[in-house]
Order: structure tokens, then sequence, then C-alpha cells
């Protein structure tokens, strides 16, 4: 049983029930779809639930308010949801993911692999 740092205690299951497993623009397509800030927003919303269900508060992001209209995605976003996945997973007793490009930093070129290992990652822990 978990018990997350509020509320009451949850097992694995009915707190990953809660967890977002399906994505805007679900399928992304390399060369068509453009990496989109609500595709961060939905990242960071899972990563903090999992945070919550591994006992860790929600965590801080960088430009932590994102514009779906106008925010660039950028190098640190993917890290710091790198990062802050792989903390809670740690925790829930998932061993370490790895990642595309995993020394990614400022000048490189976000690319749907970054996302889609993410998405795939949270979906992997919620089952």
């Amino acid at each position: 049983m978990l018990t997350p740092t509020s509320g009451s205690p949850y097992t694995k299951t009915n707190a990953f029930a809660y967890l977002p497993t399906i994505f805007t623009d679900d399928t992304l397509v390399a060369g068509v779809t453009t990496a989109k800030a609500q595709h961060i927003i939905e990242l960071r919303q899972a990563v903090d639930a999992l945070r919550v269900v591994a006992g860790l508060s929600a965590a801080v992001w960088t430009d932590a308010t994102l514009s779906p209209a106008s925010t660039i995605i950028k190098a640190v976003h993917i890290t710091e949801l790198r990062t802050n996945l792989e903390n809670a997973a740690a925790l829930l007793g998932y061993a370490a993911g790895s990642y595309t490009d995993p020394g990614l930093g400022g000048g490189f070129v976000i690319k749907r692999v970054h996302i889609e290992e993410l998405r795939q990652r949270i979906r992997a822990i919620a089952g």
C-alpha cells in the first residue's frame, strides 16, 4: 500500500488508474507532429501524479506556466521530466529507464522520440 503525502492511502493499481495515459497527438509522427507546450503540460501532470503516489511533492518546473500558443519547448523541459519521473519510479520500485540523448542540453532540437519515451515510461509504470 502506498500513502501519498496527503489524502488517503492508495495501492499502485487504484492510484495509477487516475494517471493520464492518452495524450494530445497520441501518435507522434516525425516530421509531421510539432512538439507543443500541451505535450509538456500533460507529461508534467502525469509525472507530478506519480510523484504524489511515490510520497514526493510536486516537482518545481522551469517555466512553470507554459502557454500552448507561444511557449517554445526547451531541452530543460525534457531533462526535468526525465529526472522527476525517474526519482518517482525509483521510489516505486522500478529500474532506471534509458533515454535517447541522455546528455540533452541547450541547443539540442527536441525530437519526437524524447516525448514518446516519456509517454511510454509513464504508461509502463501506470500499467
